[in-house]
């Protein structure tokens, strides 16, 4: 699967990683680095037509200016793979973006998940996926329930996440954003 994202700053790149750190060490779990970039995804795909999509986001890009993202609490996506997760407050100013991305990119992807489309999105970072079992749920959970997750995180970016079937994620390409259609947080 490949991936429409926004990358996080450096400050909260880097406290996503330690997280990621500590529940491997802490829970064993290991399969966040499987996509070793701390992002939130705006859409994923089974395979994309490259160049337009990359004429689309480049187009994108220079329409919205960077923004900011608001994270509160933890989540938990239950079912056969769980992920445990930090959710981003949606709001109006960010449903227009991602609005705006679907409607420019859904018909450039193959397989694109419904569970990205704009009435079932749910934004949110990702802290544990991939190898979450109930024992180490509850671990991961032990682990960050006193941490605090409110976070304000600066957006200046639309990037895409390659990941082919098997193999680890890379950055294929990052957009800066740069417009002026302003976003309300």
């Amino acid at each position: 699967m490949h991936g429409l994202v926004s990358l996080l700053d450096p400050v909260h790149d880097d406290q996503v990683q330690a997280i990621w750190q500590q529940l491997q060490r802490e829970c064993g779990l290991s399969g966040m680095l499987a996509t070793p970039y701390p992002h939130f995804s705006w859409q994923i795909a089974a395979d994309y037509d490259w160049d337009l999509l990359d004429e689309q986001l480049a187009e994108l890009a220079g329409a919205f200016p960077p923004f900011q993202v608001r994270t509160s609490g933890l989540g938990l996506f239950t079912g056969e793979q769980p992920v445990l997760y930090i959710p981003i407050i949606r709001t109006a100013g960010l449903d227009i973006v991602h609005t705006h991305l679907w409607e420019a990119t859904r018909s450039l992807g193959v397989e694109i998940s419904a569970y990205y489309a704009p009435d079932a999105w749910k934004p949110h970072i990702a802290l544990a996926q991939g190898d979450i079992n109930p024992h180490t749920i509850a671990c991961a959970v032990n682990q960050l329930v006193e941490q605090r997750f409110d976070w304000e995180i600066p957006i200046d970016n639309l990037a895409v996440i390659y990941a082919p079937d098997g193999q680890s994620a890379v950055m294929r390409e990052r957009y800066r954003l740069q417009g002026e259609v302003q976003v309300a947080s």
